[in-house]
């Protein structure tokens, strides 16, 4: 077996066991990504409004 043909063999592989992994994540990431969205807007929302009210 050549060089090339063993190459192209565990890239194909590669990319059936990332494609089977990432419809296993598909929903966990989503949630992940939500989560960090919505830490952002908090801080964001905290940082714009809430700190005008301390006095510091």
């Amino acid at each position: 077996m050549s060089r090339l043909k063993t190459a192209k063999g565990i890239i194909s592989t590669l990319w059936q066991m990332t494609k089977e992994d990432w419809k296993l994540m598909d929903h966990k990431l989503i949630r992940i990504l939500t989560g960090v969205i919505g830490f952002a807007i908090a801080t964001l929302f905290w940082y714009l409004f809430f700190r005008n009210i301390t006095p510091f």
